[in-house]
């Protein structure tokens, strides 16, 4: 293998020779957040410490868009934001498995004696308390246990990460962020939520007003509250700092959901390029202004706190964090 590799695919075409022996964090890993980090973490300590290879093991599409579309979540990030992020954590190989009935159907003994010991090679398996596995998610984590014990792989359970008296959770994340509460969701994500995507022609309306915005058409599924967020824009290999507008333009009548960004002192073309938005801060609303004139006096305000909010230490610590 590479020295970092991502495989994507049914779990019948892992090469039986693709890894000697492993340590895999298990989990769907939404939004990587500090739940999510902690197995990876434990993942990579037991994989120093006993001489394994490190592995995350995830899961595309989500198990329950296959398995029940009418509850499925929408999700915090996609699969390419997921995987950057656990490889960023360090875990250099990530195993995304094809969720289908083919796999579904296997039963807990043979998805931990086909998957986890024959392909992956398992000598380690870090899960939450939460994990269920095989036919009918009839596996839960004491069987896994038990599994282990008889196949020879150790399996540790990992406890809930606790924040503010509650587990930390995608679910919990998805709730935050539907109210606009994008700091609290940086808290629980140990980093500011992130929009993804390309950027699309738009209306022009924002160069004629002063401020030309990158139009970005979302990877995500999930959206957060609308109003107008001072942000920070990754473009280009750089970081920079701006005001986005997540909403319908109700001032020109709009009626079509639109992400907007506008990156202070910057002129390039950004045009059919991908870029990701950290959100920091909710500024406000958004909202239906009686003319022209007050919507720029209203941006106008928006740009003045969001440099006030994106100073230099906030910068700063997204550098150490992201480019380190």
């Amino acid at each position: 293998m590479s020295e970092e590799s991502c495989f994507r695919g049914s779990w019948k075409d892992i090469p039986d020779t693709l890894f000697e022996k492993t340590s895999i964090a298990i989990g769907n890993f939404d939004g990587v957040h500090l739940g999510h980090q902690r197995l990876i973490k434990d993942a990579l300590n037991a994989a120093e410490e006993k001489g394994l290879t490190p592995v995350a093991l995830t899961f595309e599409p989500h198990p329950l868009k296959v398995l029940k579309p009418e509850a499925a979540p929408l999700l915090l990030s996609p699969l390419s934001e997921k995987v950057r992020i656990i490889r960023f954590l360090g875990m250099k190989h990530v195993v995304v498995l094809n969720f289908s009935e083919e796999l579904f159907s296997l039963s807990p003994e043979e998805f931990a004696e086909e998957v986890l010991l024959r392909k992956l090679k398992a000598k380690f398996v870090v899960v939450g308390e939460n994990f269920r596995f095989g036919k009918n998610r009839e596996g839960d984590r004491e069987r896994l246990v038990a599994l282990g014990k008889r196949l020879g792989f150790e399996v540790f359970i990992q406890p809930p990460v606790i924040s503010d008296g509650l587990p930390v959770s995608s679910t919990r994340i998805r709730r935050i962020l539907k109210h606009g509460k994008v700091e609290e969701a940086w808290k629980l994500l140990g980093r500011p939520f992130k929009i993804t995507g390309k950027v699309v022609k738009g209306e022009g309306r924002g160069r004629g007003l002063g401020f030309p915005t990158a139009n970005v058409d979302a990877e995500n599924e999930l959206i957060p509250k609308t109003g107008v967020y001072a942000v920070f824009v990754e473009a280009e290999g750089r970081l920079l700092k701006g005001v986005a507008n997540i909403g319908y333009n109700p001032t020109f009548g709009g009626e079509k959901l639109s992400i907007e960004a506008h990156i202070f002192d910057f002129s390039e073309d950004l045009y059919g390029k991908k870029i990701g938005i950290y959100l920091i801060k909710r500024l406000r609303s958004e909202s239906r202004f009686a003319n022209v004139s007050e919507l720029i006096k209203a941006i106008e305000r928006d740009v003045k706190c969001a440099k006030r909010i994106l100073e230099w230490e906030v910068l700063s610590f997204f550098y150490s964090y992201f480019y380190a």
